[in-house]
C-alpha cells in the first residue's frame, strides 16, 4: 500500500472535495486502487466512500497474467481463444 496519498484531499473543479482514504498499488500483481470519501461541511463522509481502480495495463506483464486469471470473463475468452486459435492482441 502507498501511504503517502492516504490522507490527500483533491478539489474538483465545481468545488468538491474528496479525501483518499485507502490506496492500494501492487507491484506483486499489477493491482492498482483508490479509495475517497467526499468532505462535507467540513466533515470527511465515511457513508459515502467511492472506489476507483486502474483498467488493465496492457504494458504490464504482471496485470495481464493477474486479469486473465482471475477475471471469470477473460479465462472464458482466453478457453475459446485456445480452441479457435483466435487473439484478442
Amino acid at each position: 500500500m502507498v501511504k503517502k496519498a492516504i490522507g490527500k484531499i483533491f478539489i474538483l473543479s465545481k468545488g468538491y472535495k474528496y479525501k483518499v482514504v485507502y490506496k492500494d498499488d501492487d507491484k506483486s500483481n499489477g493491482f492498482q486502487g483508490l479509495a475517497v470519501a467526499p468532505i462535507v461541511h467540513g466533515k470527511v463522509d465515511y457513508n459515502n466512500v467511492q472506489i476507483a481502480i486502474a483498467g488493465t495495463n496492457a504494458n504490464d506483464n504482471h496485470d495481464l497474467i493477474t486479469d486473465a486469471s482471475k477475471i471469470k470473463e477473460a479465462r472464458d475468452v482466453a478457453d475459446k481463444d485456445s480452441i479457435t486459435k483466435k487473439s484478442h492482441f
